[in-house]
């Protein structure tokens, strides 16, 4: 195993958790990145993740999940994904093994949230 196989193992989860902790969760720059909210006007089911996870990287639970209910659970992904590149250098994780009905899984679940969101079940969503 190479160290570049070592960096790209573990380097994706320590970038993802250093922009959590850089990017500041009130006040960051406002760049719409999103091409369904730009081309519907209507937030994304994903939407308000980067404020969400920018807040959990400094602690503020509370924000966060008003943010994006979920995040908490994505923070979980980043730091067993960063885990296992730890443990198990030589066998990066690939999101290509993941079973498609998980992805299709996870796609309902976030479409059915959103659907929430809009209809203000389960607060609001960011604007």
């Amino acid at each position: 195993m190479t160290w570049r196989d070592r960096v790209w193992a573990v380097g994706p989860p320590v970038a993802a958790l250093a922009f959590c902790a850089a990017y500041p969760p009130e006040g960051g720059p406002r760049l719409m990145i999103c091409p369904f909210r730009f081309l519907t006007g209507l937030v994304c089911p994903l939407c308000g993740m980067t404020r969400a996870m920018a807040a959990l990287g400094h602690g503020q639970w509370e924000k966060a999940l008003g943010y994006h209910p979920l995040s908490p659970l994505v923070m979980a992904g980043v730091v067993v994904w960063l885990g296992w590149g730890l443990v198990r250098p030589e066998r990066p994780v690939d999101p290509g093994r993941v079973p498609g009905r998980v992805w299709v899984g996870v796609g309902l679940a976030l479409l059915g949230l959103n659907t929430l969101r809009w209809w203000g079940t389960i607060g609001s969503p960011p604007a």
